[in-house]
């Protein structure tokens, strides 16, 4: 974002030098020229005033009637271009000041690129936290499950394998645990460096995204509006520019008007001229020349045109799949919350019977509790694909078209079944909430344009 910042205000300093350099400019010189005059019959040098060649100090006669002197001359005067030269000077000022507009779309795009990495990282730190919740709340079975499971082996009534099998469960979410905090942490660091802050853990927020446009044409239309389709729009019109100027680039011209102060040795004489011109230079085949510049800059605007068709057919293309990658990871979302919701009623159903009936209902309980968990787990990693779906599609379409009325809330994840009978102490997992009784040292705000802060709780801003 900084370096795209710095690129701007370099582009602006060539623009304003190309602006300075625009049209008159000053000229000035100093030299030392050696002339060979022919001597006329009276002594005198023609052309000249009239001085003897035998004055004392003249130079030798270098031949039969002529003469050499020594002129130190000094020159001030102006330019201005003209034809070629005044259209190549027009040609870089447009060129810059296009540069000025691209680079400011170049910056924009680095901000969405900014905001979108920033996004995706805040989602997979909030989608971690939530199943390391999750994780911790269901290892707090483990000690009292694996009593109720040692106690039923050495009454006969569980086999050694059998108890095993059950306790592997525990390992599998300890692994997940070190893992999910392995991708926490690597979220954390990479928050750091996309906020410049120094982020210690924090409980963060149910990420709160626009909601993207779930229209195909609404999309067609504000994808015309992307920095990148303003950028090679630019570009095209600093092509036609180059198209418009491209004849007579060739002939290379300017008048020039000057005014000269001389010394003449050895006769010590002072003088001046005054000049006023106009110098051409080309080349001998120019009108080739000339259409050799056409013919360039109309293959650059052909370029600069299919360059912007291609990309906005690719930027038109990659929103229709995100789009489409969008509604899918919605109806995933639906699908896991049944899923919950049959694993959570499958624990509610065994956690009765347990009460009522003894045998081998406990071991069904707790497998109904794995079902859970594992079902849950999906349920927030759903909610988290949903939420990194929406935040590719504001990439490419930045503004949202408010709220869609098939937008599916969260997932509720109940922690109560994880703890036996003590439900009605239970915390819950609603949307981001992460109620477990412990609050973390330190909180920060970070926002979506990069900014970060000391606020509390961690918010992603829309």
């Amino acid at each position: 974002m900084l370096i795209a910042e710095a690129e701007v205000q370099r582009s602006q300093a060539v623009r304003n030098q190309c602006a300075t350099e625009q049209g008159w400019k000053f000229l000035g010189g100093a030299g030392l020229s050696n002339d060979i005059l022919p001597t006329s019959e009276d002594g005198t040098t023609s052309g000249t005033s009239s001085v003897p060649t035998s004055v004392p100090g003249a130079s030798s006669v270098v031949g039969a009637g002529t003469s050499t002197f020594q002129r130190l001359t000094g020159r001030v005067g102006v330019r201005y271009p003209l034809w070629g030269s005044r259209l190549t000077e027009k040609l870089a000022l447009l060129a810059a000041e296009a540069q000025v507009d691209v680079s400011a779309a170049k910056r924009e795009i680095a901000k969405l690129d900014a905001q979108f990495a920033l996004r995706r990282r805040y989602i997979t730190y909030w989608g971690a936290q939530r199943k390391i919740e999750l994780t911790k709340a269901f290892l707090d079975l483990e000690a009292p499950v694996e009593a109720v499971l040692t106690e039923r082996k050495q009454a006969g009534l569980l086999l050694e394998s059998d108890r095993l099998e059950f306790l592997t469960a525990f390992s599998l979410a300890r692994r997940n645990l070190a893992k999910l905090e392995a991708i926490q942490e690597a979220s954390r660091m990479s928050l750091n460096v996309l906020t410049k802050q120094d982020l210690e853990s924090f409980a963060a927020e149910y990420p709160k995204f626009p909601i993207p446009c779930l229209n195909d044409q609404q999309l067609a239309r504000r994808i015309a509006d992307h920095p990148e389709m303003q950028l090679y729009r630019r570009i095209v019109s600093e092509k036609a520019d180059g198209l418009q100027f491209a004849g007579q680039r060739s002939i290379e011209s300017g008048l020039s008007i000057s005014q000269d102060i001389y010394r003449q040795f050895p006769n010590d004489e002072n003088g001046y001229n005054s000049y006023v011109g106009i110098d051409v230079r080309m080349p001998i085949d120019f009108l080739d020349t000339d259409r050799s510049y056409r013919d360039q800059a109309s293959a650059a605007l052909t370029m600069a045109r299919l360059e912007l068709d291609l990309r906005g057919r690719e930027l038109r293309a990659q929103a229709s799949q995100f789009l489409n990658s969008y509604r899918a990871r919605l109806e995933n979302l639906q699908f896991a919350a049944k899923r919950l919701l049959a694993a959570e009623e499958a624990v509610r159903e065994r956690r009765l019977r347990a009460q009522r009936l003894p045998g081998d209902v406990l071991e069904k309980l707790q497998q109904a509790r794995l079902a859970y968990y594992r079902a849950a787990s999906d349920a927030i990693e759903a909610e988290a694909l949903l939420l990194d779906g929406r935040a590719h599609v504001l990439a490419v379409v930045p503004e949202a078209c408010g709220r869609a009325s098939s937008e599916v809330p969260g997932p509720r994840v109940d922690l109560a079944v994880f703890r036996g009978q003590e439900a009605d102490r239970a915390g819950r997992i609603t949307r981001g909430g992460m109620a477990r009784g412990t609050e973390p040292s330190r909180d920060y705000a970070v926002a979506a344009d990069g900014s970060g802060k000391p606020a509390g709780v961690v918010k992603l801003g829309t």
